[in-house]
């Protein structure tokens, strides 16, 4: 029938704090308006009290065929899941070329179609397969750019009144703790701390994913960055927030920054967007497709080479420049009137980024 709705069984990961665990089940949510789907994933005890009512349908549709099985993981793990109908795989990455062992599972031919969160994640795939000799039409004639989004339901501007607010900056990453992590915390407090001084009203808040931080080694982790003592007050957030609280988060704060190295995307800049915040993120990275001039700063840096993680060998990702971090956030502070209508800006430019027009994008791309 011709309006009969494609069906989707999408695989991945939804319970936990990862990029891949809030991408599957946002992603996941917005294609069951649209589409008949399954929701293929790891269940964990009590797993009932942890899903919506969307989520429990697609957790306990039951097994058949479906039109496409839509596989949210690294492409080394798509041959384990590619069943009848045909098979997508959604590659995230952030370096500026992907593992050369991945080209065999795009070439895959029981991989149909392959979707992208950003131009960045496609260019890195089309570089790697100019280096292995690989004509990237081969390629490049099966990857769509399917950005990812946000939800507006949760994530909206509802600005906090507090009387004698500080300017407040908000970041929202992980951070393992180290020197290199590829999230920029590292740098973030580093610049922060030495830009500030204590008796400026300005604060930094800082929400740190907990599965990448373990709390015992938080303050060693900072101790061991040798901040100055005399800085602005820096708020460093480890607890679990649900994520449809992190709304009010955002809106404690004026603007949204992020010093990070490498992102396929970057979810909680378009989130803090929807939130009518304007960012500060380094020019590198799949967030550069939402980022404007007239909704963001971006932070200048080099490309170098990634040396402490193997599966990154051979890979370059970015290290921004610390004193153009730290002119960036205080043009913001100084200018304050013109950050609060570049927030204005983020605001309306969000509504282009949703998870609705990337179920249906899918949609239109599924139905040729």
């Amino acid at each position: 029938m011709k309006n009969k709705k494609p069906t989707i069984n999408i695989i991945g990961e939804i319970f936990g704090t990862t990029g891949y665990n809030s991408h599957t089940r946002s992603l996941a949510n917005a294609l069951h308006k649209v589409a008949d789907c399954k929701l293929s994933t790891q269940l964990l005890p009590g797993w009932e009290r942890l899903v919506n009512d969307a989520e429990f349908a697609m957790i306990t549709k039951e097994e058949r065929q479906f039109d496409y099985n839509l596989i949210i993981s690294t492409p080394h793990n798509w041959k384990l899941f590619t069943g009848l109908g045909k098979n997508i795989g959604y590659c995230v990455w952030e370096g500026d070329r992907v593992p050369m062992s991945w080209i065999d599972e795009f070439l895959n031919p029981d991989i149909d179609l392959i979707f992208v969160p950003s131009k960045h994640t496609l260019s890195a795939i089309l570089f790697t397969c100019e280096l292995a000799s690989i004509k990237t039409e081969l390629v490049q004639k099966k990857i769509k750019v399917i950005p990812h989004g946000v939800d507006t339901n949760l994530f909206y501007e509802c600005k906090i009144k507090e009387d004698n607010k500080p300017f407040r900056f908000i970041c929202n990453k992980g951070w393992r703790g180290t020197s290199w992590d590829r999230g920029g915390v590292q740098y973030l407090l580093k610049a922060f701390a030495e830009e500030f001084k204590k008796d400026e009203k300005v604060e930094l808040i800082i929400k740190l994913n907990p599965c990448y931080m373990n709390p015992v080694i938080l303050q060693q982790s900072i101790d061991a960055l040798q901040l100055p003592i005399d800085r602005a007050p820096i708020n460093v957030i480890l607890s679990d927030i649900p994520y449809n609280n992190l709304f009010s988060l955002y809106n404690k704060a004026n603007c949204f920054i992020c010093a990070t190295k490498a992102e396929s995307f970057n979810l909680p800049g378009i989130e803090a967007m929807a939130c009518g915040l304007p960012t500060i993120q380094t020019a590198y990275g799949g967030q550069v497709d939402y980022m404007t001039k007239k909704n963001s700063l971006f932070i200048d840096y080099k490309l170098e080479e990634v040396k402490e993680d193997m599966m990154y060998e051979g890979i370059s990702w970015a290290v921004p420049d610390i004193e153009n971090l730290k002119n960036k956030m205080r043009w913001a502070f100084n200018n304050q009137n013109k950050i609060k209508e570049m927030g204005k800006q983020a605001l309306k430019d969000s509504k282009k980024w949703t998870w609705d027009k990337s179920a249906q994008k899918i949609l239109k791309i599924i139905k040729k």
